[in-house]
């Protein structure tokens, strides 16, 4: 009897590991973040940008093959969505960005949202039954608001008007922008966003709204009119354009037509006389950009990690750009290789690629590609910072099998170009080594 009761005992244990095993392959989320106002058709989700970002990754050993199930709830009753039951799978290997259009057409059934609070919830289910009993829901609070009118009476831009020119007498004084207020039948609050953009040589209004970073922006509440330091203009010639918007808590506006027509202004200084102005250097490079440290280490799920740090003076810098240029890759077998889950994806960047200036608010990068979304061998950042710099960079690897056998070596290259405030770029070339056993 007492033989009986062990050998249940062990087979109870050997259970136990197994299942651990196999538990042991689960959705990690890697980011999960919804917009805190949506339309409310979930439809119309796709006009809005990045309404919902969610990106996971494989965890542990196993099949990537998951079915997502997306629910609209409101007070934890279940309004919408799909089940396990309808849910096609996906593969999360070593990681997969779910596109606004995957969700939406996964949220069935779902009506118009009225007015109110709402939570956008997932869960993953293994492709192995035997895995889904540790599924867990994860959500996101999110609402929907009155709908605004689609048509109404602008704010007007009174001042500066169409072609001011404040003169070096004009320029120490406080610069004043007013405009008319915005007229709407909704009584939601308004906030007006004022800005102003330089508009330099070469350049069309339209372009300089585009393509520069704003020399003011400022936010202003109950009033319609704004005086700003003089600090803020530089003591040269040089042509403004600027616009208001009326715009609700979360930026957006508050209906289509809720934009000023921009308006030009200019400040005049003359040259000094007698007096050749310095040459321009030819190169932001001398002296302004120096390396300094950095790590590189590669995480299980076959992705590279490389922190680099820089220091950058006098200057401000207005763009940061990273672009991969040698890859080289070598195992010790080539029984350690096997194909990644998604090879488009092997030599990027993903999704997760930061620049923090100063120890600040890390700033996102930007792919630059033709579909404007990750993977991408080349990203960028927009600023106008100087100091210290940290990179913080993620690409993914070919795909290796997990073994103390399998050894993986090889060398990055990439370009970091920096454009500074008078539109100069140098860049730098790094190559990175990495060697995992």
């Amino acid at each position: 009897m007492l033989m009986k009761i062990r050998k249940k005992n062990i087979l109870l244990i050997l259970f136990c590991f197994a299942n651990l095993f196999c538990f042991a392959q689960q959705a990690h989320i890697l980011t999960f973040n919804v917009k805190p106002v949506l339309p409310a058709e979930v439809n119309n989700w796709t006009t809005v940008p990045a309404a919902v970002v969610l990106v996971v990754q494989a965890q542990g050993p196993g099949s990537g093959m998951v079915k997502p199930v997306f629910t609209i709830k409101q007070g934890g009753t279940r309004i919408c969505g799909n089940t396990a039951s309808t849910a096609g799978f996906v593969n999360i290997a070593p990681s997969h960005n779910f596109t606004v259009a995957e969700i939406t057409g996964n949220l069935t059934g779902c009506p118009k949202l009225p007015p109110g609070s709402y939570s956008l919830c997932v869960q993953f289910y293994p492709e192995d039954p035997r895995q889904q009993g540790e599924v867990k829901e994860v959500c996101r609070e999110f609402r929907v608001e009155d709908a605004v009118p689609e048509f109404c009476n602008p704010p007007q831009n009174m001042g500066p008007q169409e072609g001011k020119i404040f003169t070096e007498k004009d320029f120490l004084s406080p610069k004043i922008f007013t405009w008319s207020p915005f007229i709407t039948s909704s009584h939601l609050p308004v906030t007006y966003r004022l800005t102003v953009w330089e508009v330099e040589e070469g350049q069309s209004p339209a372009q300089a709204m585009y393509d520069n970073l704003p020399v003011l922006q400022q936010e202003v509440t109950g009033q319609t009119r704004y005086i700003s330091a003089p600090g803020v203009w530089e003591r040269r010639t040089a042509t403004y354009i600027w616009r208001v918007e009326a715009i609700d808590r979360e930026g957006n506006l508050l209906c289509k037509t809720a934009v000023s027509s921009p308006t030009i202004f200019k400040i005049v200084i003359p040259e000094p006389k007698d007096e050749i102005p310095p040459a321009k250097p030819d190169s932001c490079c001398s002296d302004t950009i120096k390396i300094l440290s950095n790590t590189v280490t590669v995480a299980p799920a076959n992705m590279l990690n490389i922190v680099q740090n820089f220091t950058l003076s006098p200057g401000n810098i207005k763009q940061v750009s990273a672009e991969i240029d040698l890859v080289n890759e070598s195992a010790s077998d080539t029984s350690c290789r096997k194909c990644a889950v998604n090879e488009a994806a092997v030599w990027n960047f993903m999704p997760i690629n930061k620049a923090i200036w100063n120890s600040g608010t890390p700033i996102s990068g930007s792919p630059v590609n033709a579909s404007g979304t990750y993977p991408a061998q080349h990203i960028l950042w927009y600023c106008n910072q100087q100091g210290n710099l940290k990179l913080d960079l993620q690409i993914a690897l070919p795909g290796i099998i997990a073994s103390a056998a399998c050894k993986r070596t090889g060398t990055i290259g990439i370009w970091f170009s920096f454009t500074d405030k008078d539109c100069r770029t140098c860049e730098k070339y790094i190559i990175y080594p990495y060697s995992v056993n």
